[in-house]
């Protein structure tokens, strides 16, 4: 079931629309359009996303709150207001090619904080602790379990959640479960292995390029119970494709859990818009945001081999503030 959000939460939700909206208007009063067309290819499209975000408005009143203020207030409630003035606070310069993004994400290794704390990802992860548990508890052999872009393993922790709880009442779990760590760099694998020490029996570490047929990448295809994909299909140039390969993974009646986003949520287009992997997408439909909405991953999932959207649970249960989902679907 998905959850109510606090009214602390909505507030904060709410807050950072303004600022992103601020933002907004602070780049269409610095950034003509000529300049627009001399930026990097994946600032125009973000300029090109900031116009759409200006249209969608038109009819909203303006917010008067004085950005810098806004930008102290919202950095010190956590993360997400942290992330978001750090960007917006330099995105003229970050635009014009002065600053790099990136280097402000990972400064303090705030990107680290993020992923497993801010208000949109976070309510997804006891989700997917559920569904590990559940997965565990039924499995008539031996879980072969692999996570696709793993990242800074935030979702993995959540994962590991549930096998340690199960661990607990068995005493060991090597005999019940196989995790497959996988990103596309293996720049995250140290500091991985160093968090899921107590694990290492039951891990391997290994890279996985998503663009790419995994059976030509030293992976046992059709062998895996379950796959976790948290916050990393959209980065990737065809969904479609990207799920073929996934499928290809995954056994006959194999799972897959996937945390993404299924509504915009304005502060996150807003940070990631900066970075070219956001702008990957070649669809039509993925020019303005690398997300699907619900019916489309339903139609994605049944063209590439799955049941489609067979559980859906947003992130909070306000129609107009949900931004995340966790979905389930089953190879057939």
């Amino acid at each position: 079931m998905s959850r109510t959000a606090s009214d602390v939460e909505l507030g904060l939700r709410q807050q950072l629309n303004t600022l992103v909206r601020l933002y907004v208007g602070q780049i269409v009063k610095s950034v003509t359009e000529t300049e627009a067309r001399t930026l990097e290819p994946h600032f125009q499209r973000f300029y090109r996303w900031v116009q759409q975000k200006v249209r969608e408005s038109q009819s909203e009143e303006i917010p008067h709150e004085d950005i810098t203020s806004l930008e102290a207030d919202l950095s010190s409630t956590g993360v997400d207001g942290l992330m978001l003035s750090r960007i917006g606070h330099d995105i003229l310069p970050i635009m014009r090619g002065q600053k790099q993004p990136l280097q402000l994400l990972l400064k303090d290794k705030l990107l680290f904080d993020y992923y497993p704390n801010n208000i949109h990802t976070s309510p997804c992860f006891p989700q997917v602790e559920i569904y590990v548990r559940h997965s565990l508890e039924t499995a008539k052999q031996k879980l072969n379990i692999l996570e696709l872009g793993a990242g800074t393993g935030g979702t993995t922790r959540a994962a590991f959640r549930a096998i340690g709880e199960y661990a607990k009442q068995r005493g060991s779990v090597a005999d019940r479960v196989h995790y497959t760590y996988t990103d596309i760099s293996a720049g995250f694998f140290k500091e991985a292995k160093a968090r899921f020490k107590d694990f290492a029996s039951v891990m391997t570490f290994q890279k996985l390029d998503l663009e790419a047929l995994p059976s030509t990448q030293n992976f046992d295809v059709g062998t895996y119970d379950l796959i976790i994909a948290s916050q990393c299909l959209h980065a990737t140039k065809n969904m479609t494709r990207t799920m073929a390969h996934a499928r290809e993974l995954l056994r006959p009646g194999g799972k897959v859990v996937m945390v993404e986003g299924t509504r915009e949520a304005l502060d996150i287009s807003f940070i990631f818009g900066t970075l070219p992997g956001w702008w990957l997408g070649e669809e039509e439909t993925r020019q303005l945001t690398p997300c699907l909405d619900v019916p489309q991953w339903d139609e994605v999932l049944r063209a590439t081999g799955f049941n489609g959207t067979e559980l859906v649970v947003p992130n909070c249960d306000s129609e107009e503030l949900h931004t995340l989902s966790v979905i389930v679907s089953t190879a057939v």
